[in-house]
Formats: structure tokens, sequence, C-alpha cells
């Protein structure tokens, strides 16, 4: 291993689990170091004193929970997380926070190794968009969208929605012939994306960009959106330099 390599953080009340993941880890050619905490408060300590480039955080620890530990943290000292938990019930909350995956013990190695390249296209991407954009974002964009349902947590990927719809509370994912509700304003989850893929078009419609097929003139500046299955959208005239900036056309 490169001394140039991977700093990875453990974080799990659990030794065998501890054990596990830092035989598995110490197996990846680009991991560098492995530190381990057996509860919250130590990794607060560590993260406070220590630049790590990956955190594997789980969640039900006793006396401090990793959300708790998180917001108990600076954001400059916050790694990429992934969770590690034995528990479903909070995989909403993980990626309300951007964490890059969520693993279900008992997970098996090509599940590890699935999060590990997720984590790895993350920092690939981070370093060709350095320096950060304008807003300072240090996290990176949604990875998936989380839609909770009576029986299953459904994992949606931003480039499987067709459009994004507002709804109060909640924002409607249009996902071919289906449609997800997921709470969250839409100024929240248009902040969320990357702008340059997933550009609003008005005050309640956010768009995929691979799915306009036309763009049509309508009255008093606006235009009709056309998507790839025949759907029409409204682009306000108050979103017209936004789209003519990512697409760089003459509106």
């Amino acid at each position: 291993m490169s001394s140039d390599g991977l700093n990875i953080l453990i974080v799990d009340d659990e030794p065998p689990a501890r054990s596990k993941l830092r035989r598995w880890l110490s197996e990846e050619r680009d991991v560098a170091t492995i530190a381990e905490c057996a509860d919250g408060q130590e990794a607060a300590r560590l993260l406070r004193t220590r630049s790590f480039d990956l955190a594997m955080l789980d969640i039900e620890m006793p006396g401090m929970n990793g959300f708790s530990l998180i917001e108990n943290l600076q954001s400059s000292d916050i790694p990429p997380i992934i969770f590690v938990t034995a528990y479903n019930q909070y995989a909403v909350d993980a990626f309300d926070i951007q964490a890059l995956d969520y693993l279900m013990k008992p997970y098996d190695r090509p599940r590890l190794q699935q999060a590990l390249d997720r984590f790895r296209s993350y920092r690939h991407a981070k370093k060709e968009s350095w320096p950060p954009d304008g807003n300072g974002r240090s996290h990176p964009y949604l990875s998936r969208f989380v839609v909770k349902t009576r029986s299953r947590v459904l994992l949606i990927e931003p480039g499987e929605v067709d459009w994004i719809e507002a709804c109060g509370n909640y924002v409607k994912l249009h996902v071919g012939p289906v449609n997800h509700l997921v709470r969250g304003a839409i100024g929240r989850i248009e902040n969320s994306l990357d702008p340059a893929r997933f550009p609003r078009i008005h005050r309640s419609t956010i768009v995929n960009l691979e799915q306009i097929k036309e763009l049509l003139p309508a009255s008093h500046g606006d235009y009709i959106v056309v998507l790839q299955d025949g759907t029409k959208l409204v682009m306000s005239r108050t979103y017209k330099d936004k789209i003519r900036s990512v697409l760089k056309l003459p509106l």
C-alpha cells in the first residue's frame, strides 16, 4: 500500500464487526491506514484531531449514535460517510445528510466493494471539479432519492428521474410512468442536485436535462419544454437565463 493511500476510520461498538471490516479494507490496494473507534465520543475526538478520507460509521451505539456524532462535529471535520448498520429504518435520514452509501449488516464483500467503488468515483469527481464552485460546496450532490413505502425502501438514482414537481412539503418524482412522493421542499431538492443536469425551469418544476427533446416558444417569453416521452412542461421566462447558460442556446 502506498503512503499516500486512503485513510479510513471505522466506528462500531461491535469488535467482530470492526475486525471483519478492517480485514477486508486492509486487502484494498489503495488503503493506507485504518483507525478504529468503539463509540461516538472516541470517534468525535479522533475526527477533530486527524484527517480521514472516509468514515465507515455504525448508527446504533451506546452513548452517542452515528447521527449525534455528525451533529456534534464541525462540517470541516466530517469526511464522506458510509453507514454500516443492522437497522434499515435510518436509510432516509442517512441519505438526507448526503451519506455515500448505506450497508445493511450482514453485508458481504461484493456489497462492500460496491460502496468503496462509489466512494472512489465521488473522490475522483471531487478532484476533477476542484476548486469548488462559488457556493463553496463541500458535499457531493445527491446520489439517490430514498422513497419509503409501507413494505420497502426504494433507492432511485437521479438519472432515472424524468422531472420533479413541487407538491407542498413534498416533491413528486416522475420516473417513466411511475410517480413517487419524497418529503422536501423543491428549493432544498434543487440545491441537492447538480444544476448542470437538473435545472429548475419553473417555480414548481425541475427537469432532467437528458430528457428534453425540444423547446417551443410560448407567450410572454415562456417556453414549452417537450420531453422524450411527449410530456410538456412550462419553462418560465424567469428561469430562461439559467437554461440558456446550461444548454448554451440563444433563447
